[in-house]
């Protein structure tokens, strides 16, 4: 299945890049499941996301990868792949990009996998709310 979320952002490419760390994923997490960031390593190729993710009767870990990264005058993007997921993801691909001059258009789209079409479409829902739940925490967190 695939996500797309557009959110504009009314500051410069160079100011929105310097804001993606741990502050903004911190902000941009979700109500439910509770997040703990084990650890962080930012946007370049290479860094490691570590989570435990709290479902409150039981515990999960995430791992991604930053497969991709790359960055202009124009804008900036990183791909995040996920290595050990959460039950009942099987894959996971996160692509974030970046673009505009003096606003930002912030793209997160991600693919993801259960192996099972089905559960993949019965998911879909609280998937596309997650992330469109990004939008107001974005527009927060760089104050608009």
């Amino acid at each position: 299945m695939e996500i797309t979320i557009k959110t504009k952002i009314n500051k410069p490419v160079k100011e929105v890049e310097s804001g993606f760390n741990k502050n903004l994923f911190n902000h941009l997490s979700p109500p439910f499941p509770k997040l703990s960031v084990l650890r962080f390593d930012g946007i370049n190729k290479g860094g490691i996301t570590h989570l435990k993710l709290n479902f409150l009767l039981f515990k999960q870990e995430w791992i991604s990868y930053n497969t991709h990264s790359a960055s202009s005058t124009k804008g900036f993007y990183f791909i995040d792949t996920g290595e050990k997921l959460p039950f009942p993801l099987k894959k996971w691909k996160h692509r974030h990009v970046v673009f505009g001059n003096s606003s930002s258009c912030i793209v997160d789209r991600v693919k993801y996998s259960t192996g099972i079409k089905l559960i993949d479409l019965i998911i879909f829902p609280a998937m596309w709310l997650m992330f469109y739940g990004r939008k107001p925490s974005y527009k927060s967190y760089y104050h608009q």
